[in-house]
């Protein structure tokens, strides 16, 4: 883990954070999970401190509750006073998860399900995965997220509150303020940041990736509640202009910056998780169409070798980004085509093999996944008809050219 914090080219690194953050526009995603996060706020509380309940680890189990009510609704309600945190905490304690019927707790666990669905689709979009998880899928991914989560923070809590107690005689309100307790909120907020990246994206995270995306987005996440408190306490006059009303936009600016913070975090693992690709190429549009054009010959030409020289076991999209330094993005397209095509197969293993004998591949098929035969009406661009039929004439024996060139030339030529 050290020695990978290391190696990786920083400079890179928060270049192609930058780039990664802009192609899937965080800041748009973070408005519409606003809005999101406003439907389902409590359903969501409700339900989490509902799970908690279940884990009563040594007794205490009110001191606990209490105390994580006020951590999350602090931090939550950040920079809007004690208002909107009353009126929260008013409706988590009216309502009784066990006596909501059948009916009501699967609407409150629906709404959940939902709501974090469209997390997933964000985060999914940060890692270029098209295919989402089936009900059954996101339910348990889900689950596990919430429960896995609550377990944690309550076990971390019932260990030490207990041996704060004795140690300082004080009373657990009292001692909220001590600095072991805030690094136990610190530490549970990390540990929820990793449990998100490393759980939620419907793709195969690397802890080491999950874990330096919790612990920048913690470092962010506390750092940005800091700066909006001081901010909202001694610059802003929202209280001036809004009155009572004024807590409304201050938690709406607070949620944006706390999603901005979270997808900002998924951008960082996921360059993190491809940092090998950070070497030469910054992005895409670096890339010559020539060369981009070559790529998915150069990938099925490993994939081939890798499969014979692994007896028929593939390869993995990492162990692929590894001898190809360019980026992922880019890697993933190929794949994506070379699949369409049927030349490729992915298996449940997530390794990539060949489908296709080599001497069956020809050129000709892979550039026409790429370039050849893409849909262009001809007669929109060249206004002379004549142009057009050269352009056609041209294409087609391109086409038969390379269609009579195959892999298994290449590769005999070059051995």
């Amino acid at each position: 883990m050290f020695n990978n914090l290391i190696n990786v080219n920083w400079k890179l690194f928060w270049q192609r954070t930058y780039q990664k953050a802009k192609e899937t526009d965080i800041f748009l995603n973070a408005m519409g999970l606003v809005y999101t996060t406003l439907l389902s706020i409590i359903p969501l509380l409700i339900f989490t401190f509902y799970i908690i309940t279940l884990f009563n680890f040594f007794g205490k189990l009110e001191r606990i509750t209490n105390f994580l009510k006020e951590a999350i609704l602090n931090n939550l309600t950040t920079g809007t006073g004690q208002t909107l945190m009353t009126i929260l905490e008013q409706y988590i304690n009216n309502i009784d998860v066990t006596q909501l019927g059948v009916i009501g707790f699967s609407s409150l666990v629906i709404t959940i399900i939902l709501t974090l669905a469209k997390v997933e689709k964000a985060f999914n979009r940060i890692w270029n995965v098209s295919k989402h998880r089936d009900l059954f899928k996101r339910f348990i991914a889900f689950w596990t997220f919430i429960t896995l989560g609550a377990f944690l923070i309550t076990l971390s809590l019932s260990l030490t509150i207990p041996l704060i107690s004795s140690y300082f005689s004080k009373d657990l309100a009292i001692t909220n303020n001590i600095f072991l307790f805030r690094f136990i909120i610190i530490t549970s907020q990390f540990l929820i940041f990793i449990l998100a990246y490393y759980l939620i994206p419907n793709t195969d995270v690397k802890p080491s990736a999950a874990i330096v995306g919790g612990i920048i987005s913690c470092g962010l996440f506390n750092l940005a509640k800091n700066l909006y408190t001081i901010y909202t306490t001694n610059v802003i006059t929202y209280h001036q202009i809004y009155g009572s009303l004024s807590v409304i936009p201050l938690f709406l600016i607070w949620l944006y910056l706390t999603w901005i913070i979270i997808l900002l975090g998924a951008v960082i693992t996921y360059v993190f998780q491809h940092r090998t690709n950070l070497t030469y190429f910054k992005n895409s549009q670096d890339i010559t169409t020539e060369f981009q054009t070559l790529i998915p010959i150069i990938i099925l030409i490993i994939i081939y070798d890798e499969f014979i020289k692994e007896k028929s076991t593939g390869i993995t999209l990492d162990t692929l980004a590894s001898k190809i330094k360019i980026p992922i993005e880019i890697i993933e397209t190929s794949l994506q085509n070379l699949t369409n095509k049927n030349l490729i197969s992915l298996t449940k293993d997530n390794y990539y093999v060949p489908i296709v004998p080599l001497e069956n591949v020809s050129i000709g098929d892979i550039l026409q996944t790429e370039s050849i035969s893409q849909q262009v009406e001809i007669e929109k661009i060249f206004v002379d008809k004549k142009i057009c039929k050269i352009y056609n004439s041209l294409k087609e024996k391109l086409k038969n050219n390379l269609e009579k060139l195959t892999i298994d030339e290449i590769l005999k030529d070059n051995i």
